[in-house]
């Protein structure tokens, strides 16, 4: 096992179908395999698995998913219009730009603009 290289990120979430919808439908992350109570999304270096649970509790402020972007102003434009509420611009200082947002289910995601590459 590879420890410091994790493969897979499971998300329990309220509603699967509702949950689908967000992140293929609002965010375009394709569904690689999808059975019964879960699905798996495929990301460039992680597996996304969303798996329904009805009784599943409001997820914690952390951990968050996150994604490098080119532009964040560009991806605020392109997920505005469908709905997704961000929060304000944080500073990360010569890093870069962070944006946080939720999915249905109240999971943090965030947008990083890097400065250093």
């Amino acid at each position: 096992m590879d420890e410091r290289r994790p493969d897979i990120l499971t998300l329990r979430v309220r509603d699967l179908a509702r949950a689908l919808a967000f992140y293929q439908d609002v965010l375009g992350l394709p569904v690689k395999v999808r059975a019964g109570a879960w699905a798996e999304l495929q990301l460039e270096s992680v597996a996304l698995t969303l798996l329904e649970d009805p009784s599943a509790p409001a997820p914690a402020a952390s951990p968050s998913l996150g994604w490098e972007v080119e532009d964040l102003g560009r991806e605020a434009e392109r997920l505005g219009p469908r709905g997704v509420a961000l929060d304000p611009v944080v500073d990360l200082g010569p890093a870069g730009l962070r944006r946080a947002f939720r999915d249905p289910d109240g999971h943090v995601l965030e947008l990083v603009e890097h400065r250093i590459r």
